[in-house]
C-alpha cells in the first residue's frame, strides 16, 4: 500500500520492495493508493481492521468501479450483491460513513443521479449524494440529495488549481422547492423551477414527489409552453 497526495516531503525505499512517503497531511487523514484494492472479503477484512485500529469516521473510495472485481456495472444484481451490500455491511459493523466516488456517462446533460455510469441500482441505493456538474472553468454546481432532507443546490467556484487553492461557495439555491413554490402564486412548471433554483430536472422531480406524498404540493392543471405537450403546473398547498 502506497500513500499518495500533494505536498510530498520525502520517500524511503525498503529492502522488501516497499517504500514510505511523507506528506504534509493532517494527523487524522490517511490515504491508501493501491491498484489491487477490490471490494471482496479479504480486502474488506483488512479495511475493517484498519478502520477499527485508527478509529476512522469517514472512508472515501475513488473511483468505485475500479474496485468492483469482475462486476458488470450494468447488471443491478451484481452491483448490489458484490459492491453495495458488502459496503453497507462494513458501514454497519464499523459505524463509519462511507463515500464512494463515481462518474456520470459522457454527454449526460445535467449529470443527475440517473446519469451515473452503470446500473440504476447505484441511484436507487444512494442515501445522500453530491452530483457535480461543471458549468465553466473552475465553476460547478453541486446538486445535493438526501433521503432524509430536501437540500438546495450549491454553486461553487474552485479557482485556479495551485499548491494552495480556495474552493468556496458563491451561491446557495432556494432552501427547497416548497419554499420556492410558496412565492409563486400562479404555480410553476418543472421548467420554471429549473430556472428559479438552478437544480436539475431529476432532482426537482424527486423533491416534488416527496412533497406531494407529504401533502405540501399538488398538481394544478397544465400550461403549454411552445410546441410539444403541455407542462404540469405545481402549487404549494399551504
Amino acid at each position: 500500500m502506497v500513500g499518495a497526495a500533494k505536498g510530498l516531503l520525502g520517500t524511503e525505499m525498503h529492502d522488501d520492495g516497499t517504500f514510505d512517503m511523507w506528506y504534509e497531511l493532517p494527523d487524522n487523514l490517511y490515504i491508501i493508493s493501491n491498484q489491487g484494492f477490490t471490494i471482496n472479503e479479504d480486502w474488506l477484512d483488512q479495511l475493517e481492521a484498519w478502520i477499527t485500529a485508527r478509529e476512522i469516521k469517514l472512508v472515501i473510495l475513488d473511483p468505485l468501479m475500479m474496485m468492483g472485481e469482475d462486476v458488470d456495472e450494468f447488471k443491478a444484481f451484481e452491483v448490489m450483491s458484490q459492491i453495495l451490500k458488502p459496503l453497507k455491511r462494513l458501514r454497519a459493523r464499523t459505524q463509519t460513513a462511507i463515500v464512494v466516488v463515481h462518474h456520470h456517462t459522457k454527454g449526460s446533460g445535467q449529470g443527475g443521479a440517473k446519469d451515473m455510469y452503470g446500473s440504476v441500482a447505484l441511484w436507487a441505493w444512494e442515501e445522500a449524494a453530491l452530483h457535480l456538474n461543471v458549468t465553466g472553468v473552475g465553476k460547478l454546481i453541486a446538486e445535493r440529495f438526501s433521503k432524509h432532507a430536501l437540500l438546495p443546490p450549491v454553486n461553487i467556484e474552485i479557482g485556479e488549481i495551485k499548491e494552495k487553492w480556495d474552493p468556496h461557495i458563491v451561491k446557495v439555491g432556494a432552501t427547497n422547492l416548497y419554499d420556492a413554490l410558496t412565492t409563486m402564486e400562479s404555480g410553476a412548471t418543472i421548467e420554471d423551477l429549473v430556472t428559479y433554483t438552478s437544480m436539475g430536472r431529476e432532482a426537482i422531480d424527486r423533491q416534488l414527489k416527496a412533497l406531494e406524498t407529504q401533502g405540501k404540493v399538488e398538481k394544478s392543471g397544465k400550461r403549454r409552453t411552445g410546441q410539444g405537450r403541455p407542462s404540469m403546473i405545481w402549487r404549494a398547498t399551504e
